[in-house]
């Protein structure tokens, strides 16, 4: 196809990675974070593997909703590049620019038999941090690479600036049920569809269906469901079915997807609001759709569906009002900045939810933590700023803060 640059794969140290990952005839090269002696000698014996490269060089990691934040001493990290600078082999360093998952875009984990969200921030713990700021893991690096080629080091630019601009309140209120037919697209179907099959990529669905007869209480299973869902009974909610659960021990997984409905006679409307946590970005189950594909009353598949698809995309046609207004619902502010450096977004009594200035996603929020601010560049920055807070679940008050210091956890 006329592609004349050099071509080559990128597995595991692994046997049965490079068995089934590489090509006789293509370069081969490595991921991987630590022990870089023993894992180049999973090449010995391979063609084309030399020059040795080490494609991605781990040198932190990424969290996921409800662990710790990952971090990694700066020396521990450095003695692996020493390694690499021993043996005379290249080595691509990932992360070396932390970076973040802005709107929707973080992804999932589920390798295991746990479904892993991973938080908004992708900082990494890398030698440059998510706001573009040298780290003690940045400094050993470079004197390592100076020492070994024999410079002299250079002044750095300056560290970025970052602004504190205080509190912010959200006085202005639009709730998510009086707003649908601003947010989202109606579809009816016969059974609940996964919110692609509705031509949505990202955001969240709501799912609404009647039932009408005479019925005792009975459990009310969700199926399909593989993220968070809000269960309601005639416009009340009744239950949240989750993948976390804190315990004596911290959060542990679990997976939720039942919940009781009390006896009734007459019509009752059931409604799922799903909250899809990012899609599974590596191993067998990368099939990910999202939203769910049935509800079932006792033994009874429920039939007839009005689907209302959520990207959350375009905030432009919501009604604010300042009455008081409870979740899930959006809380809009105003606000100053006297320049444009970066700063971040805090969201202390929030519980569950995502953020937008001046119409830009900055990605999801979780009182699980670890993370515990979002990253707001400069560059989405005016002298007048609008800020919209999408609550899911409820806050203790209405008001943000926006300071010059980062909370990863």
């Amino acid at each position: 196809c006329g592609v004349d640059v050099l071509l080559f794969t990128s597995d595991g140290n692994l046997p049965s990675m490079l068995s089934g990952g590489t090509l006789p005839e293509v370069y081969k090269t490595l991921n991987f974070g630590s022990n870089a002696r023993g894992c180049f000698k999973s090449l010995d014996g391979m063609p084309n593997s030399l020059p040795l490269m080490c494609t991605e060089y781990w040198c932190g990691w990424f969290d996921h909703w409800g662990e710790r934040h990952h971090t990694r001493p700066a020396s521990n990290a450095c003695a692996t590049v020493a390694d690499f600078l021993d043996m005379d082999a290249s080595f691509n360093v990932y992360m070396f620019h932390g970076g973040t998952n802005f709107g929707f875009t973080a992804g999932a984990n589920n390798h295991t038999a746990n479904y892993e969200p991973t938080v908004t921030s992708y900082d990494y713990d890398a030698p440059l941090t998510e706001w573009g700021d040298y780290t003690p893991k940045y400094h050993q690096m470079r004197e390592l690479l100076h020492k070994k080629q024999g410079l002299t080091p250079q002044p750095l630019p300056p560290s970025p600036c970052l602004q504190c601009i205080g509190e912010v309140d959200l006085p202005l209120a639009a709730g998510l049920w009086d707003n649908m037919d601003a947010l989202g697209e109606e579809h009816y179907s016969a059974l609940p569809e996964g919110m692609e099959y509705y031509g949505q990529n990202f955001g969240m669905i709501y799912y609404e269906t009647k039932i009408g007869g005479k019925y005792n209480g009975a459990t009310l299973t969700v199926e399909g469901l593989r993220d968070r869902a809000y269960i309601y009974e005639d416009g009340k909610f009744i239950k949240k079915l989750d993948f976390l659960k804190k315990g004596l021990f911290g959060y542990r997984h679990v997976r939720e997807n039942t919940c009781h409905v009390g006896a009734f006679k007459g019509e009752k409307t059931i409604g799922v609001l799903v909250d899809a946590m990012g899609r599974v970005n590596y191993g067998d189950k990368l099939y990910d759709r999202k939203g769910i594909t049935g509800l079932r009353l006792g033994n009874q598949n429920i039939m007839g569906y009005r689907a209302v698809t959520l990207p959350l995309d375009n905030l432009e046609g919501l009604r604010f009002s300042e009455n008081a207004v409870g979740a899930p619902a959006f809380y809009k502010g105003t606000f100053a900045a006297r320049s444009r450096d970066d700063c971040f977004v805090r969201l202390d009594g929030f519980t569950k939810g995502c953020v937008w200035v001046n119409g830009f996603n900055l990605g999801r929020f979780w009182s699980v933590g670890p993370q515990r601010a979002l990253y707001l560049p400069g560059a989405l920055l005016k002298e007048q700023n609008e800020i919209v807070v999408f609550e899911l679940e409820g806050c203790a008050r209405r008001k943000v803060i926006l300071t010059d210091k980062p909370d990863l956890g």
